[in-house]
């Protein structure tokens, strides 16, 4: 048995393979340039405090123009080292930096360096699961996604002789669960069922396809506001499961649990890898402690407070409203100069991003 084993669990910190990893390099990079338009915004406020109307003008055309600079070359260079397929985050980070460093551009250099810094820095958290997974014939699927997936998917594979037949089935998981998340302990219950295809009569090591479906962490604990979370496992991605040796088995899913407002965590499309044993054919113990270091600190828009009382509410919408009604600077989200519906639609984008995340906020979850 593996008993209480180390797991992995990568949420994105770094574009390891792009053969495996190139969605999530995408989400990182897509994450990067949203933490670029924060960074602006805090920007463009502080301009408002100086004394002259031109002055106040040159300051936010300055800030736009490096930030949009900032844009393209973080876009580049990200680009460039993707590529180059370092094998672990702190080297993906280090290789980042030191083509940053190289940049002729001092204010758009020290952007970056401080940006890289940020995306890659993060709090430890700590998660026991104990239960079982067994695979077994699956109820009728209904699921468009995963019905056209298995209509892609090869019917057989080569394995000897004569080609063994796939064979689709689901993989049933119910584990208890206890997350400690920045101090606080969220106990649960982690279930859920994954479409698989398994070889006809394969028994001892093997590799079985992971389709599609979802799991699903409930728990009591007032900060998840009464909603589970759903990791919904994406179809045609890296996720797999291999059973090897003594029934050793890894189970890799590539799952996107940013539909919940909880997910205040700064990687929102996580792979989480979970080692379980194969105790009889096809029936699995789950028993793992792990500790991963992928938790970020709810970061608002900060333009979202727009009437800085530390509240999300109705009041920020009519501030800015108002604001917006007499083109106050602030209230050009989309930088083109004019002060319009784009601009407020911009801003319920953002005001309802953090509202849902302010509202499952707990007491122990600050906004740091």
């Amino acid at each position: 048995m593996i008993g209480m084993v180390s797991a992995k669990c990568f949420l994105a910190l770094a574009c390891i393979s792009t053969s495996l990893m190139v969605s999530s390099c995408d989400d990182k990079l897509d994450q990067a340039h949203k933490r670029l338009q924060k960074i602006l915004q805090y920007k463009v406020e502080n301009c408002g405090l100086l004394s002259t109307p031109e002055a106040r003008a040159e300051c936010i055309d300055n800030a736009v123009n490096t930030t949009n600079e900032a844009h393209d070359k973080l876009t580049e260079l990200w680009t460039i080292t993707v590529t180059e397929e370092w094998q672990t985050d702190e080297e993906f980070k280090r290789e980042m930096k030191r083509k940053i460093l190289d940049l002729a551009d001092g204010p758009i250099r020290d952007l970056l360096l401080e940006l890289v810094d940020r995306m890659f820095d993060g709090e430890d958290s700590d998660a026991e699961i104990e239960g079982s997974a067994t695979i077994t014939d699956p109820p009728a699927i209904t699921d468009p996604n995963i019905i056209t997936a298995l209509s892609m998917a090869p019917k057989s594979i080569t394995g000897g002789p004569t080609p063994i037949r796939l064979l689709t089935k689901q993989l049933l998981i119910n584990a208890d669960t206890s997350i400690n998340v920045l101090g606080e302990v969220i106990e649960g219950q982690l279930a859920g069922s994954i479409i698989v295809r398994v070889g006809e009569g394969q028994v001892g090591p093997r590799q079985i396809q992971v389709i599609g479906g979802s799991l699903t962490f409930s728990s009591s604990h007032s900060v998840l506001g009464g909603t589970p979370i759903q990791y919904k496992v994406r179809n045609n991605s890296s996720s797999r499961m291999v059973v090897g040796l003594n029934g050793e088995t890894v189970l890799t899913l590539d799952a996107n649990g940013s539909a919940h407002p909880l997910s205040f965590t700064h990687d929102e499309n996580p792979i989480f890898e979970v080692p379980m044993t194969e105790i009889t054919h096809n029936n699995f113990n789950i028993s793992v402690s792990t500790s991963y270091g992928y938790l970020h600190a709810w970061e608002p828009w900060p333009v979202s407070d727009f009437n800085h009382d530390n509240l999300y509410d109705n009041n920020d919408i009519t501030a800015f409203a108002q604001a917006l009604s007499i083109s106050d600077p602030r209230t050009d989200l989309n930088y083109d100069n004019n002060f319009d519906t784009d601009d407020f639609d911009l801003y319920m984008e953002y005001f309802t991003e953090d509202e849902s995340r302010w509202l499952y906020q707990s007491n122990r979850f600050s906004n740091n």
